[in-house]
């Protein structure tokens, strides 16, 4: 748009000045047919077919004076309107160079707002995955640890059970370096270890009655 709207400027430009020039010619070749026909009038030469010479007056001179000037100033003339019709052609030029600067701006304000909105959007969704991320997560460590509960209270000492130390040692990472609440990771043990660090009414140590004789 703002190519065709350059070229549309150009051409006016182009139209403007070929009138002026076709305007100029014409009245050049006015102004040099009417000086010839006042020179020769002023000549004082006789009347064509007549012996009387012609009276020449001083306003004839006057007015051949002044079309003889005239004709001299049309060129300054024309020179004068092609300066001002390429000045306002500059001016135009120069406006719309600043509209279009002015709605760059403006474009490039709206993306900015954009962006930053679309941030916020991001972060928002993303807190709210993490919320449901962690929520998911509480409930299965959860349901874990409450089968883990009731498969020792149902289990007895006949159930093929292998022994504590049958089984292999296992090294657990520190706690500090686990999940926290800023830092996001999947382990289901980093899920235990953030969760069991928050208040005791979000904790997930379950207290066990014990059982009555």
């Amino acid at each position: 748009q703002h190519s065709q709207e350059s070229e549309r400027l150009d051409e006016k430009q182009l139209k403007a000045e070929y009138a002026l020039e076709q305007a100029h010619r014409e009245e050049r070749a006015r102004s040099a047919a009417a000086l010839k026909h006042m020179k020769a009038y002023c000549s004082g030469s006789s009347v064509p077919g007549s012996t009387k010479r012609r009276i020449v007056t001083e306003d004839d001179k006057r007015r051949l004076r002044e079309q003889e000037k005239l004709h001299d100033e049309l060129d300054s003339k024309h020179e004068a309107a092609m300066k001002m019709t390429r000045a306002r052609q500059e001016k135009d030029v120069k406006e719309l160079k600043h509209e279009h600067e002015q709605e760059i701006k403006e474009l490039d304000k709206k993306y900015k707002e954009a962006r930053i909105l679309s941030r916020r959007t991001t972060q928002e969704v993303s807190h709210q995955l993490d919320d449901v991320i962690r929520g998911r997560r509480l409930r299965v460590v959860r349901r874990w640890y409450i089968n883990l509960k009731l498969w020792d209270r149902t289990t007895t000492d006949h159930d093929d059970v292998p022994a504590y130390t049958d089984l292999p040692i296992v090294s657990w990472p520190d706690k500090t370096v686990v999940e926290t609440m800023t830092s996001r990771t999947y382990s289901v043990l980093d899920t235990w270890h953030t969760f069991n660090d928050l208040p005791p009414a979000v904790s997930l140590h379950i207290p066990v009655v014990p059982e009555s004789d």
